[in-house]
């Protein structure tokens, strides 16, 4: 099997990647240790992992699964020439899917550490100055006066009343939207809470 160097990568023609400069490139080159291919239906990574390392599809299609209780297989997402694989576990976690060839397929491995140099040379992230797990302690910040926060009317509403917050109007009207989904097995659509939580949601 011929090794295809980043220099010479085919993916870098296409106009849906972003340009690359020499100096990128010769540092990606030095992060990339092989390049493996997986027949059809094949395991790239199993379900649980904790130790896989990081792979960009090269050539080829893949999907990553989930297995159900029943033993089913329910297919995540689909992907293509560019993605990357094995993200989550080296953030830390064990991977909660698989992932499988669709297609005789060809990645690009990477070491386990090559997304956070990638992410140092980016520029260290900010700390961030609080890490709270409630609207009442995001409330309670914002109130003795430690930040602005982004809240839902609904939330603040009294605190807005009494003017111990003030709205902040924002002049990016997009910024904060986000489309929500909601997926369920055929023949298994949601009961109870989750059944009035999705009417309410769907309500116009």
């Amino acid at each position: 099997m011929k090794v295809i160097s980043c220099n010479g990568c085919p993916l870098r023609r296409l106009p849906l990647f972003t340009p690359q400069s020499a100096e990128e490139l010769q540092f990606i080159e030095a992060l990339k240790q092989d390049q493996l291919t997986f027949r059809a239906d094949s395991v790239i990574i199993g379900e649980g992992r904790t130790d896989a390392p990081l792979y960009t599809l090269l050539q080829g299609w893949g999907y990553r699964f989930k297995t159900l209780s029943d033993g089913r297989r329910q297919i995540l997402n689909f992907l293509l020439p560019g993605d990357f694989i094995g993200v989550q576990q080296n953030m830390g976690d064990a991977i909660t899917h698989g992932v499988n060839a669709l297609t005789d397929a060809t990645v690009c491995v990477f070491r386990r550490d090559a997304l956070w140099e990638l992410l140092r040379k980016a520029g260290e992230p900010a700390s961030p100055a609080a890490e709270l797990g409630s609207t009442a302690a995001i409330k309670a910040a914002v109130t003795a006066g430690g930040a602005p926060a982004a809240l839902s009317r609904l939330a603040v509403s009294a605190e807005l009343g009494d003017r111990r917050l003030i709205h902040v109007p924002l002049d990016m009207p997009g910024m904060l939207r986000r489309t929500f989904r909601a997926v369920w097995l055929p023949g298994t659509p949601p009961t109870g809470p989750a059944a009035t939580l999705l009417g309410i949601a769907t309500r116009r």
